[in-house]
């Protein structure tokens, strides 16, 4: 968002998703949003199944079909009045220690491409180096290849059509989840 150039209304609206909480992530998108100087209308998070397994976390496709229906009405709400142009009430902020502490040492000691590893069931199909939000990803001969730039959202793991995808030991035989529509 630094690097984009806008144009038209300097309206803005922050819509996240998060697994638990939005932690203080409407503290950083204000500050982005002065940056840019745009009028912040409102910010809200949408709680989506955990997708973070590289980090051991995962949750079961029952218990994802239960987060996604309770996220829907929440969405159907949150639609109309983004529509309208109407002013979103605040969200309280969440913890900051996960935001301040606990998230610059992940970055710093765990967010590594390093032990993601392709199985023989790669079909090729690129899948993984289209969904890779940074490019981080290329096929080499047919198979993926991380670079060093990743932040390990998991679009490549949870999007694989057959499963081939793996962190290492942490991943294998956990739900890989992916919402794909």
């Amino acid at each position: 968002m630094r690097k984009a150039q806008f144009k038209g209304s300097k309206q803005i609206y922050f819509v996240a998703t998060c697994a638990e909480t939005p932690w203080i992530t409407a503290k950083y998108t204000k500050k982005l949003a002065d940056e840019k100087h745009f009028e912040v209308l409102g910010f809200r998070s949408i709680l989506m199944p955990q997708s973070y397994i590289t980090g051991g976390l995962s949750t079961p496709d029952a218990e994802n079909k239960k987060i996604l229906l309770f996220a829907e009405p929440k969405i159907d709400e949150l639609a109309p009045q983004i529509k309208a142009g109407e002013k979103i009430p605040e969200e309280p902020l969440g913890k900051s220690w996960m935001s301040t502490i606990t998230n610059p040492m992940m970055y710093a000691t765990m967010m590594s491409a390093k032990k993601f590893a392709v199985s023989d069931k790669c079909i090729g199909c690129g899948k993984c180096e289209r969904n890779c939000p940074l490019g981080n990803i290329h096929l080499i001969d047919g198979k993926p290849v991380w670079g060093k730039n990743c932040t390990q959202c998991n679009a490549c793991i949870g999007g694989c059509p057959v499963g081939a995808i793996e962190y290492g030991k942490k991943t294998i035989g956990k739900p890989k989840y992916y919402l794909e529509k």
